[in-house]
Order: C-alpha cells, then structure tokens, then sequence
C-alpha cells in the first residue's frame, strides 16, 4: 500500500553541475506503508537545523544524488504523535507522544552511518503531514513533562548530539588530566543550537565556558545560561579563504588583524 502525503520536497539537482541553493515545493509525496517494525506518524512541532541548510544549498552533497532519489523530504527534529504501529514495535504505543531520534542507518554500537531526514535512503523526514519512522528512531516524551511540546522538538536532535559530542570530548580530556591535575578547563564554542548544549553541559560539569556569537539576541540568551558570551563582530573578518589569502592583500590586512583581536580576546579570557 502506497501512502500519500502533504509535504515540502527537496528535488534533485543536475549530476555534475555546480551547487546553487534551492526551495522547497509543497506537492503530494508518496512512501510505501509501515513494516512490521515502522510506525505511521503525524509530525506536530519540527525544528530547524543546520543540515537542512545544508541540503539547500546542496553542500557538501546534493543528498537527493547521493540518495539516489529524485526528491526526498527533509527534516530531522521533532515531536510526533503515532497513529498507527507495526505489529513488531515496543518502543511506543498508538497516541503517544513521541521525538525524532534521527539515527538513520544504526552501526553495531548503535552510532549512525547516516542521518535519517538527510541521507539515509528512502527516510521521509518531518516536514511531510504523514511519515514514518523505525521504532529506535522514536522516545516517548515523558507523560506530564513540565516542559512544552515545542521545547522537546529542539531538544530531539541537538541536546542528543550534544550530549554524544561532549561525552567524548570530556572523556578523553580526563583520559589525560584528572580534576585535580584541572580542576575547570576552559571550553571554547562557536555555532548553533549543539554547540550551546555542549556548552552547558560544559558548565554543569564545573568548566568555565564560553561562546562565540553575532547578534544581540543570541549573546543574551548565552550569557542568561550563564556562560560567557564573546560577540563574533569584534573579529568579523576572521574567516579564512586561502586563494583570497594569497591574492587579496585587502583581505589578508582584514583578516590579519581580526585573527589577533581573536586571540587577544582568548588570552583575556583565559590567562
């Protein structure tokens, strides 16, 4: 049975061409019925994030090509409600509530080879009315969470991450320096949603964190978390393109300098 669906489609663009950024189209995309081990689900909240940027501008890859689908549909954090389960799934019930764990393609550790609502094959990501999804890939939201719908759909895919991110990171720090060989290491982010988990984590685990941002907006809601905020405009030059460095002396001055405001900044923060 064939399952047709209200969506926002991802289409493929020409093998060989240079990438140029693409939209969207809302049509009807069709996707084969549930297995055994498959839930039918009805996606309520979805979140941004920055792989479906990147599947706009099609960098680093064209994931429709590299899919080998002409159209696909994106997104990968989420609330969802579950309508509909296969006979094999235990993860969740019909009606439960539930967020998009966005391991596409499970390792034998359960680490991803690929990333469902990007580039796994044949996913169908949350900006569909209707999708499907593997019973691993769904985690019951807590029945009478405190926290609202909307806050679980962006805690789905970068709280996880960041959690997975730090735990490593954290861990081999220790490998090599105990807590009282460094008691509050300075840790150091600059991006998005994941990199703010991490850094809270960061803080929770008695680091001295800091974060690296350009809007107003965001270095409030840094500094509200209590971590440092240090404003990106200071150095907005810093971004290093080697062909302009070898032949744009304008550019290599600009860069040149915004590089040692930078690291004057860090001596700041961290002698």
């Amino acid at each position: 049975m064939t399952i047709k669906a209200d969506a926002w489609v991802l289409h493929a663009g020409e093998k060989g061409a240079p990438p140029t950024r693409t939209q969207l189209v809302r049509e009807t995309f069709e996707f084969d019925d549930p297995g055994p081990t498959e839930a039918l689900v009805t996606p309520l909240f979805g979140c941004m994030e920055g792989n479906m940027g990147h599947a706009l501008d099609r960098r680093p890859i064209d994931i429709c090509l590299a899919r080998g689908e002409e159209k696909v549909v994106i997104g990968n954090a989420g609330v969802v409600r579950v309508d509909r389960c296969g006979s094999q799934v235990t993860t969740v019930k019909e009606g439960d509530t539930a967020i998009l764990f966005c391991n596409g393609d499970p390792d034998e550790y359960g680490y991803p080879r690929r990333i469902f609502g990007y580039d796994t094959p044949g996913s169908v990501g949350m900006l569909a009315r209707t999708t499907k999804f593997d019973q691993y890939q769904l985690i019951p939201v807590p029945e009478n969470t405190a926290y609202a719908l909307e806050r679980w759909a962006a805690f789905s895919l970068r709280y996880v991450t960041a959690w997975s991110n730090w735990e490593l990171a954290y861990g081999v720090l220790r490998l090599l320096l105990s807590e009282d060989e460094l008691p509050s290491p300075h840790v150091w982010g600059w991006g998005g949603g994941v990199c703010l988990g991490e850094l809270a984590l960061a803080k929770h685990f008695g680091c001295q964190a800091t974060q690296i941002a350009s809007t107003d907006a965001r270095l409030a809601t840094i500094e509200s978390l209590g971590i440092r905020p240090v404003d990106r405009r200071e150095f907005i030059d810093l971004y290093y393109d080697k062909k302009r460095f070898r032949q744009d002396e304008d550019y290599t001055q600009r860069y040149l300098a915004a590089e040692k405001t930078f690291l004057a900044k860090v001596a700041e923060i961290t002698d």
